[in-house]
Formats: structure tokens, sequence, C-alpha cells
């Protein structure tokens, strides 16, 4: 019994959906067609017994709509199934619930590795005004690169106390690190203590 329920509940339910004319992969690979089939069959369900809705829940979760899938279950497939049922919507739920934790580790890679916005660094000659570099530059916190100095457009790291306040992250080199120069984050000092340090 729980064999036929199970078949009900998903290979019997694709079957129904790709015949005529369409194949398994086409559901997985969530083609308009087979979308669209999905939806027919759907809306075809009108009884709200919890066999029949664990059916919509398995539509749903071949939609790709894993997260509505999974509500559907918890909502109004319960405690309430027929005993040859509750086998096969238990295994349902399982599955669901793998689908659900798979989107949102598929979401957070996606995160991880979505490149970060590229923002073109302003080049500015040497002999820009400290007047300059500070307000439009220091200030914000906007990188930019000075062309033309020997290190900056300052003649000793003393020409910089107009900044001691400011927090500026600090960096060391992590021989693990796979960031580029292996420099990891290790905090952040106010610049005057990061001079003292540094010098």
């Amino acid at each position: 019994m729980a064999r036929l329920a199970w078949k009900e509940l998903r290979p019997g339910l694709i079957h129904e959906v790709c015949q005529p004319g369409l194949s398994p992969l086409s559901v997985v690979r969530q083609d308009e067609a087979a979308i669209q089939r999905l939806r027919a069959a759907a809306e075809r369900l009108t009884s709200s017994e919890p066999f029949e809705c664990a059916r919509w829940a398995s539509i749903l979760d071949l939609q790709g709509r894993h997260v509505e899938a999974q509500q559907v279950l918890k909502e109004r497939c319960a405690n309430e199934a027929r005993p040859g049922h509750f086998g096969a919507i238990r295994l349902l739920t399982h599955m669901i619930q793998r689908h659900v934790q798979w989107q949102a580790e598929r979401a957070r890679l996606e995160q991880e590795n979505r490149p970060s916005k590229v923002v073109p660094v302003e080049i500015l000659p040497a002999e820009v005004s400290r007047e300059e570099l500070w307000k439009k530059f220091v200030q914000p916190g906007v990188p930019c690169v000075i062309r033309g100095a020997g290190v900056a457009s300052f003649r000793t790291l003393d020409d910089l106390k107009a900044i001691s306040k400011a927090q500026v992250p600090v960096r060391g080199c992590d021989e693990a690190s796979a960031k580029w120069a292996r420099l990891e984050f290790v905090g952040v000092k106010r610049f005057d203590e990061f001079l003292q340090v540094s010098t």
C-alpha cells in the first residue's frame, strides 16, 4: 500500500505530467512546458484530504517551490494521513526537507561567490594639494593612486598626523590565506596607534 502511495506521489505523478511528449528530464530542468503541465495537474486537485495535499506539495516541489511545498506538508498532512499513505508522505516530507536545505546552501554559495562591485580608483598627479586629497579622499575613506610621488604627497609620516584619530583597518600576512598577498583582516586601530607600531 505504501509503495503504491509513493508511486502516486512521485514517479506516477512525473509520468502523468510527462505523457504525452515530454521526458522526465524536462521536469528536472523545469522547462516551461513541464511547468505548465504541473500547474494544470495542481488545478485538477480538488480535495483537501491529506493525500491530495501531499500530491499538491509534490507538484510544488517539482516546480522548484520547495519552501511552499514544505509548508503545505506541515500544515495539512502532518498526522491526519491514513496508515497506507503515512509512510509515503513521510518520505516526501524528508525529500522536500533536503531540497529546502540544498536551496539554502546554493543561495549561500552564490552570495559568497558573487563578485564584489568593482569601483575604478582615481589616479591623481603628484602635485595634488593636500587640502584636495584630504577633502575628496582621506576624510571620506575613498581610495586613490598618487602617480609620480615617492610614497605619497607627504614628506614624512608625521605629515599624516592630521588623520591621527581616524580608524584604519589593519591587515596581517597569514601564510595559510588564499586572499591576495595573503593579507587577512586582523582588526581596526586609530591611525596614530598604527603609526606608532609601524615606525
